[in-house]
Parts: structure tokens; C-alpha cells; sequence
């Protein structure tokens, strides 16, 4: 006895012809329910005897965003006066970082000479009083010296990108070392072993005063000039080919 496709109570497909599949939903013994009819594929030959489904191609993919590519900014080359105040200023942070590092591996010996040098300046404190304050001015004069490299690179990096306001923000932080200077050499360079921390503190100094005045002198100027009306220029014709 042929299988009754209703006796098991779920749908199963039943082929009528090469054409149209044909499927009933039955439940237990009476068979209610609704004819679907899938197409099939489209049949093609492909070869004596053999016959095999043509699917249509998919439908190509939506772009991934609708936003306009930003403009490409062609590099503008840096001028000998740009050249220039960059490497002073790399020259500034090499003595300012060396001046940190001596620091800091020498620290027993500047936090020994700091503890002597206290009492100098006011007396009547004990000693925990006097090595807790020498251990806490040491390593925050230290850290500001850190600290004001990394923000005058920072700032570099700005004026290097073609920003016309860091160069001064650069005079102002410079300002700002010659006071970090002064207590480097009397918090943390105390004794005559430390005139070598005082001596890369002002060649930093010295170094960084000269590159702050050259990003403000003319040929910086021109070539900040120039890199602006570069960008102007590109952002103009990107413009034009959106319109």
C-alpha cells in the first residue's frame, strides 16, 4: 500500500511533474489545508542528456555609505625654516628627555641631597616630615619636566600639519620652562652632582626658546600660507566634482 503523506502529520512535498511542486498540509486522518506552488529554476541543457537549474544572478550590493570621499590634500614639502624648527625641537626634547632619565636614575642621590637641603630653607620639621616633602617635590618636578615634553610635541605636531596657532601656543610653553628651569635646579639638581641635570635642563631650554622664535618668523609663516591654500584649493575642486 502506497505511504499516505497525511499519516504523518506534517507537510511533505509531492512531485506532479518536471515543472510545479505541489505541497499538502495535512493533520491526522482528514486532510485540510493549502496548495503552495513553487516555481522551479529555469532548466537549461548542458550537453546530451544532461539538464541543469539556471539561477538568476544576485543583485549587486548597495554602497556601504553615501558620503562624499574627503579630499586628498596633496603634501606640501617643508621649507628649510620649517626643516629646521623641526629638528631644534627634537633637539630640545632629546636634552629634556636625557635631563628626566638622569634624574630619575639618580634619584637616591638627588632625594639624599634634597633632605639635607630642606632644613636650610625653614627648620623645625622631623625627619619623616622632610623625606616625605623631598620625595614628593623630586618626583613632581620630574613629572612636570615629563610632562612638558610631551605636550610641546604635541603642539609640534599641530604646527607641522599646517596649523597657524600652535607656534604661539609653543612661545607660551617655552615661558612656561624657564620657570620649570628654575626648579629643577634648586629642587632637584641641589648639589654639584646635579650640575650636569641643571646644565641639559637650560640646553633644552636654550634650544627650545630658538625653535619657538623661528615658527613664528616669516619662512614659517609662508609655508603655512602656502599649505593652507593647498587644502583650500583641494576642498574647491573636491567641491566642483560633487556638483
Amino acid at each position: 500500500m502506497p505511504n499516505d503523506p497525511r499519516a504523518d502529520g506534517f507537510a511533505r512535498p509531492m512531485q506532479i511533474d518536471n515543472d510545479t511542486a505541489v505541497t499538502r498540509y495535512a493533520e491526522g486522518d482528514s486532510s485540510r489545508g493549502v496548495t503552495v506552488v513553487i516555481p522551479p529554476p529555469s532548466i537549461v541543457n548542458d550537453g546530451p542528456g544532461r539538464r541543469v537549474a539556471h539561477t538568476e544572478p544576485s543583485p549587486p550590493r548597495p554602497a556601504m555609505s553615501g558620503g562624499s570621499i574627503p579630499p586628498i590634500v596633496p603634501e606640501t614639502p617643508y621649507t628649510r625654516t620649517v626643516q629646521t624648527v623641526r629638528a631644534l625641537w627634537l633637539l630640545s626634547f632629546a636634552f629634556g628627555t636625557a635631563a628626566a632619565l638622569f634624574a630619575a636614575f639618580s634619584a637616591k642621590g638627588r632625594l639624599t641631597a634634597l633632605r639635607e637641603y630642606i632644613p636650610t630653607l625653614r627648620s623645625g620639621y622631623d625627619e619623616a616630615t622632610i623625606s616625605t616633602a623631598a620625595s614628593i617635590l623630586f618626583w613632581s618636578v620630574t613629572a612636570m619636566c615629563v610632562a612638558l615634553i610631551v605636550v610641546q610635541a604635541l603642539v609640534l605636531v599641530r604646527l607641522l600639519r599646517g596649523r597657524f596657532r600652535p607656534r604661539w601656543w609653543l612661545l607660551v610653553l617655552v615661558a612656561a620652562q624657564c620657570v620649570l628651569v628654575v626648579l629643577v635646579h634648586r629642587l632637584v639638581a641641589v648639589d654639584r652632582d646635579g650640575l650636569l641635570i641643571t646644565l641639559l635642563a637650560l640646553a633644552q631650554l636654550t634650544i627650545a626658546l630658538i625653535a619657538a622664535i623661528g615658527g613664528v618668523c616669516p619662512g614659517t609663516k609662508r609655508w603655512l600660507v602656502t599649505r593652507r591654500e593647498t587644502e583650500d584649493a583641494a576642498r574647491s575642486g573636491r567641491m566642483r566634482l560633487d556638483q
